[in-house]
């Protein structure tokens, strides 16, 4: 399994040769990423939530930290096109491709914690050029009933 992170422009235009699933995570206020559907897309999962660490409403400003529900949805569909599908028709995904819009924080993020779930070791996600927002990488453990030091 590789993981591929990147930003929405970028996410926008790729495809890849192998079996490859999305997660399409878009800002609160903006339109899901048009991502496109190619033969080897298994399938694309859109979701909103706001690179913050907690929910912030105000006159002006209206953003939304992930959600458990939205982390659940995340293991559920990757788990799915990685190992949990029981139809021998649907192919396995060999690919994630993960996109935030900027792809540095949020996206790496969700990206450390399944890689730490399917191969033990996800040190590329906390490397310079990424930030992973600690409030979606615990998130995303909390549901998996794990618990990790950022």
């Amino acid at each position: 399994m590789q993981i591929k992170v990147t930003n929405r422009g970028t996410a926008e235009v790729i495809n890849f040769d192998i079996p490859y699933i999305v997660i399409s995570i878009y800002s609160t206020g903006s339109s899901p990423a048009n991502i496109p559907n190619h033969l080897t897309c298994l399938g694309i999962l859109p979701i909103c939530f706001d690179d913050v660490p907690y929910d912030i409403n105000t006159d002006r400003v209206q953003c939304k930290a992930i959600a458990e529900d939205q982390a659940n949805q995340i293991w559920t569909f990757v788990d799915y096109y990685l190992n949990c599908n029981k139809d021998i028709s649907q192919q396995k995904a060999e690919l994630i491709l993960i996109h935030c819009d900027a792809g540095v924080c949020r996206s790496p993020a969700v990206a450390a914690a399944i890689d730490l779930v399917y191969t033990g070791n996800n040190s590329k996600w906390f490397k310079p050029f990424y930030l992973p927002n600690k409030k979606v990488y615990t998130t995303m453990l909390k549901v998996k009933e794990l618990s990790n030091d950022y």
